[in-house]
């Protein structure tokens, strides 16, 4: 897919959507989600990346997904805090490592371009804000009342608020790890 990845400009967004969706159906997940790419992508995203969003979204590498996975899934961690980890690619996370409402993917926070350059993201990354209460979220740190969309191991999904995302992140002050969003060590 790095084919199809970067900022084309208006000019070759077609060209380079066309070869995100083709990357899409001979993927991994393609197949499970009836090869139609549109699933990866909130509404509210799509109506605005082509409006109020557009500069941000033509910046995004990879453009046909609104959601990023939660980089814990590969991410094995150092004792006693999981947010001190490092990634180690000699080990998978088994599904008997998680519990039931680990968060495993969320919508990207899309006031920056750089967290939509591959389909993982730890999650101090970031989180939308795009379904919001009020305001104009122009800086991924501040609250302005938004929500978004996660999906966690049982199959759900869950609204989360910004502020409930960035306590389990451990941005400004926040419980202890291991929570929903950092699922502890890899010995779990």
């Amino acid at each position: 897919m790095t084919a199809y990845q970067g900022n084309p400009g208006i000019g070759g967004l077609a060209k380079q959507m066309a070869g995100q969706y083709e990357s899409f159906k001979h993927g991994q997940l393609g197949n499970y989600l009836g090869n139609n790419p549109q699933v990866l992508m909130c509404p509210k995203d799509k109506a605005t990346s082509t409006g109020t969003n557009s500069k941000l979204f033509l910046q995004r590498p990879i453009k046909l997904t609104s959601y990023t996975w939660n980089g814990n899934i590969i991410y094995f961690h150092n004792k006693p805090s999981p947010a001190t980890g490092s990634y180690n690619a000699s080990k998978v996370r088994k599904i008997s490592a998680t519990d039931p409402g680990d968060i495993i993917q969320w919508e990207t926070d899309d006031t920056n371009p750089f967290w939509f350059n591959d389909a993982g993201n730890q999650p101090n990354e970031g989180i939308s804000q795009r379904h919001k209460t009020g305001g104009s979220n122009r800086n991924n740190r501040q609250d302005v009342g938004g929500a978004a969309t996660v999906g966690i191991v049982s199959g759900a999904s869950v609204n989360l608020t910004y502020k409930k995302f960035y306590e389990m992140a451990q941005t400004g002050g926040a419980p202890a790890a291991p929570n929903d969003i950092w699922w502890g060590s890899s010995s779990r």
